[in-house]
């Protein structure tokens, strides 16, 4: 079975003629707004953000540490970029 990235890259990246840049600043907006978190859920979470054909990938946060928090922080601050998109 293929890795969150690793689909990324061969599945997306060429049919779609995608270009894999390092950083974006939404990414790291996203990454860094602060919000109030609780925790429940364990696994490895990236956050990607897709441009026309060029993307970011963030670095993996792991739910089994106390990166939880970071990913439910950073979970919140996208609903909130959603709802204040759809406004």
């Amino acid at each position: 079975m293929l890795t969150f990235q690793e689909c990324t890259l061969l599945k997306l990246e060429k049919p779609f003629n995608l270009q894999q840049i390092r950083t974006h600043p939404v990414l790291q907006e996203w990454l860094l707004a602060t919000a109030d978190i609780s925790a429940k859920e364990q696994r490895n979470w990236f956050f990607m953000i897709l441009e026309k054909n060029v993307f970011c990938i963030s670095q993996n946060y792991s739910a089994t540490k106390e990166e939880i928090f970071d990913i439910f922080r950073i979970l919140k601050t996208l609903k909130q970029k959603i709802i204040e998109m759809t406004e």
